[in-house]
């Protein structure tokens, strides 16, 4: 049917975008990769949970954690994606979390410590 053909026509396309992704990624041009995840993503007829994680990642790695952290909220959010790639995305997730905040956990920066400053014994 004419509605077949077309959710088809969209599939390949994105597969077309998704190869490019790939190009850029292999290439360490990041942003183009998110991109082109990014075109993947909002061209496939049929939501695909692996291409959102791709495209998180390619954004972690162009140092752009917010479009990261919802690429893999929206994987995790898919009622396709496998549990696999749910917890992949849970753990990529956490790893773009630490690196927006500097290392400290996702609820806010760790709390500061301070150790008490070391005494010198005196000689006689």
């Amino acid at each position: 049917t004419d509605e077949q053909w077309s959710s088809a026509k969209r599939d390949m396309g994105a597969q077309a975008h998704v190869a490019l992704a790939l190009v850029a990624s292999v290439r360490k041009k990041y942003d183009i990769a998110a991109s082109e995840y990014k075109a993947a993503v909002d061209t496939e007829a049929t939501p695909n949970p692996g291409v959102m994680v791709r495209m998180g990642d390619a954004y972690e790695k162009a140092g752009k954690y917010d479009d990261a952290i919802a690429a893999f909220d929206k994987a995790i959010a898919e009622p396709t994606a496998s549990a696999q790639v749910k917890q992949v995305a849970q753990n990529l997730k956490s790893d773009a979390e630490k690196k927006k905040y500097g290392g400290a956990p996702a609820s806010g920066p760790a709390p500061q410590t301070s150790t008490p400053p070391a005494t010198t014994a005196k000689q006689p």
